[in-house]
């Protein structure tokens, strides 16, 4: 009797199943991982920029991002102009994804304790 058709609808069963619990985890540490917001939204004057002030209150739920804002601000800024453009924050999140991958296979959180900076 061949088995594979019932092995494959067990497994279909078991990820319909679980899939809605793996999506609820929060992800590790305190409070757990969270994305950075749409530029969109933190871009509160809809200027184009960020400033700090808007930088910050953008991450005002994300209280591991926000401890150190000033930080991964001025890191973003590459032009160093004091306001952080779409296509800066979006090179800044490439680059941090890719250091995520090298340390971790990718996963938030993942390698060391800095990782969301």
């Amino acid at each position: 009797m061949n088995r594979l058709p019932l092995l494959a609808a067990a497994i279909a069963a078991a990820t319909t199943l679980l899939a809605p619990a793996a999506l609820a985890h929060e992800g590790p540490g305190k409070g757990g991982w969270k994305p950075m917001p749409a530029f969109e939204t933190m871009d509160t004057n809809k200027d184009g920029a960020l400033t700090l002030a808007e930088f910050r209150a953008g991450l005002a739920g994300k209280p591991r991002m926000l401890a150190r804002a000033d930080k991964m601000f001025k890191r973003t800024d590459a032009n160093g102009d004091g306001k952080v453009q779409k296509a800066e924050l979006e090179a800044w999140k490439a680059r941090r994804a890719e250091m995520r991958g090298k340390r971790g296979g990718g996963k938030p959180g993942a390698g060391d304790k800095g990782s969301e900076m």
